[in-house]
């Protein structure tokens, strides 16, 4: 859905404040779902206790300790103690007590949370003299044209589900799985539209949209110190979001016995 469309719904023009308002419904949804989970690593570093969570966590799922090279958890040496948006490792020392890491081990630390993502996109099908893209494995890409990368393209979660439009020197054909879209003087990252306006598209499926324009209508009764609106249209957000969960989740049906069990 656009942005336009949106704001026609919550009856507003003014298009900065939707904006801000759309930005801290995915932060609001983030916190109580897990719609966009992320994966990163920390490495322990010898003698330090104090480490600082990603720069785009919203809400921490896990957090996993691996000090050895087997690729098995040992939590049960270690623990750890949030401080908001860092934390202090600790490990078991040889006299039973908690102290300080005393060893380096590089991706020691397996962190799983979920982060906003990517709020505003442009829309490939509705744009396209802007999104002249290709799927391909293998293409040739002129200057100007967009790849996007898909599980077949490549695997990795640094480059997936992006785009990439080429700024210069047209590629002839390759294999689009080996090439270096971190390179800033031949690609662009186009994924997530920096300035939005009223024609930018919100990133998300329509299931979703109904628990953020509650959201936003709580927010503007808020503004207008309507309690009442207020705390109908939060409970009809979380409500809205509850509902879109459990229709992702799949369904168990048990079949009963076309007869009575016979008793003997």
């Amino acid at each position: 859905m656009q942005l336009l469309e949106l704001m026609e719904r919550v009856r507003s023009t003014d298009t900065n404040l939707i904006i801000a308002y759309v930005k801290d419904a995915f932060q609001n949804i983030q916190e109580l779902s897990w719609e966009n989970i992320n994966h990163s690593y920390i490495d322990i570093v010898n003698g330090v206790e104090d480490y600082n969570f990603p720069a785009n966590m919203v809400s921490l799922i896990s957090l996993n300790i691996n000090d050895n090279a087997n690729d098995t958890y040992n939590n049960y040496e270690w623990r750890w103690k949030n401080l908001g948006r860092t934390f202090k490792l600790y490990k078991l020392s040889t006299k039973y007590e908690w102290d300080t890491p005393d060893l380096d081990v590089s991706n020691g630390i397996e962190l799983e949370y979920t982060t906003r993502g990517y709020v505003f996109v442009k829309n490939p099908d509705g744009d396209s003299s802007y999104y002249n893209h290709t799927t391909a494995e293998t293409a040739a890409v002129n200057v100007g044209e967009i790849v996007y990368i898909t599980d077949g393209v490549r695997a990795d979660y640094a480059t997936r589900y992006h785009y990439y439009k080429r700024l210069s020197s047209a590629l002839s054909s390759t294999d689009l799985s080996e090439v270096d879209y971190t390179d800033t003087n031949l690609w662009e990252d186009v994924t997530e539209i920096s300035n939005p306006d009223e024609n930018a598209y919100i990133n998300c499926g329509n299931d979703l949209i109904n628990t953020i324009e509650q959201y936003i209508r709580a927010k503007m009764a808020d503004a207008e110190n309507d309690i009442q609106g207020y705390e109908y249209r939060n409970a009809r957000s979380r409500v809205d979001l509850e509902r879109t969960i459990k229709n992702r989740m799949p369904e168990v049906r048990v079949r009963p016995p076309r007869r009575p069990f016979k008793l003997t």
